[in-house]
């Protein structure tokens, strides 16, 4: 039980990362769409996709600090690193553009079918793919968090 509860923590952020990584760029993508077609009514499809693409990402930037821990003395460090600060940026700015909505929706006017809003959410998108990029090349090209291949970890 205890092999068990250790490999859920250790993979954790292998299972929870794929989720704001689609939602957040199908965010992008319906949020271009609603731009060009301002009467689409998919305005609140928007909204529900920041809103749990956010919440995923904030899911899975913490679980990605937790993940980090058993590398901090390796030689994949500065590579982690990296990754982390790229999803640093991602999630940071999509809890900015989920306030700025949240407010902007508060008073009324939802600024989600905004060209400037778009401009925000792409700009995340963009940061996300580099993010999920690095994270590839952690696993595929380093092995972090394979298990049986990792040599720098004690398996």
């Amino acid at each position: 039980m205890e092999k068990l509860i250790s490999d859920t923590i250790e993979d954790l952020h292998s299972i929870l990362v794929h989720f704001p990584i689609a939602l957040l760029v199908l965010l992008a993508f319906l949020t271009a769409y609603v731009v060009l077609r301002p009467g689409s009514g998919m305005l609140q499809a928007t909204w529900l996709l920041l809103v749990v693409g956010t919440i995923g990402a904030v899911a899975a930037t913490v679980s990605g600090v937790i993940s980090h821990f058993p590398y901090e003395e390796t030689d994949l460090h500065g590579v982690i690193e990296t990754h982390q600060w790229w999803s640093f940026a991602a999630t940071a700015l999509f809890i900015a553009a989920t306030v700025w909505r949240l407010i902007s929706r508060r008073r009324g006017s939802d600024c989600g079918g905004s060209v400037r809003f778009l401009v925000v959410v792409v700009a995340g998108a963009a940061l996300l793919v580099m993010s999920g990029l690095t994270g590839g090349d952690l696993v595929f090209d380093y092995g972090i968090n394979v298990r049986g291949v990792n040599p720098l970890l004690d398996q």
